[in-house]
């Protein structure tokens, strides 16, 4: 055989060999992965792992409530820890005062009943009154006798005329009728919007129009707000 007849035949085997890498390489590694390719995964198989490690799945936290709410916001608080400290006498409740702020008397209520919530085992709302003795008692040690115009208690007669229910449906007897004591001479007067009641330091009532602005007392004990009652 001459030497050339030789070197065609190297050259052959040589470029056979390297054809031969070639394609073992790509058998080994994929083309993908050679050649920076993605691969696409049939789409059942990519559903079902995804369903797998989707963190996208809403998972309520361990420490949230069924509202989406903290614990926190379930825990029970006393009067004290909702912000009444103040215990006057003849009253086994507790109180606080409006801070010197005047509301009208539906601002006034909404903003005792949110002192605390529906988990709690104590309410608040504004004050319901047993007698002329709580009355003077909530106007000298809850208001601190600041309170010249009247303050709001939780006595209207929004629903029907001259008959005047308290915000809850707590049983005091008290005022025992829509006028005479302890109504103002001429009260309830029940005059145009003159649907909810204010209290003196004379400790008489007036009912006046719900849209006035007036200073009130929040009460905070086992009875629940009613607002059929007003």
């Amino acid at each position: 055989m001459s030497g050339a007849t030789r070197r065609d035949t190297s050259g052959s085997r040589y470029h056979f060999c390297v054809r031969l890498v070639v394609l073992s390489a790509l058998l080994l590694a994929g083309c993908d992965s050679l050649f920076g390719l993605t691969h696409l995964r049939d789409r059942s198989s990519v559903d079902a792992d995804a369903s797998l490690t989707d963190t996208g799945i809403d998972t309520p936290s361990l420490d949230a409530g069924t509202d989406g709410r903290s614990v926190d916001a379930y825990v029970q608080k006393t009067c004290a820890q909702l912000g009444y400290t103040i215990q006057i006498a003849g009253s086994t409740t507790f109180y606080r005062g409006s801070g010197g702020v005047q509301k009208t008397w539906i601002a006034a209520e909404i903003d005792c009943e949110d002192d605390s919530s529906l988990s709690n085992l104590v309410r608040t709302h504004l004050v319901v009154l047993s007698g002329d003795v709580e009355a003077s008692n909530v106007y000298s040690g809850v208001l601190f006798s600041n309170a010249p115009g009247g303050f709001w208690i939780g006595l209207s007669d929004r629903i029907v005329s001259q008959n005047f229910k308290w915000v809850t449906n707590e049983p005091t007897g008290y005022p025992p009728a829509a006028t005479g004591s302890p109504w103002a001479s001429g009260q309830a007067s029940n005059g145009a919007g003159e649907d909810c009641v204010v209290d003196s330091s004379q400790v008489t009532m007036d009912d006046v129009p719900c849209t006035e602005n007036h200073y009130y007392a929040c009460e905070c004990d086992s009875f629940d707000p009613k607002p059929g009652n007003f």
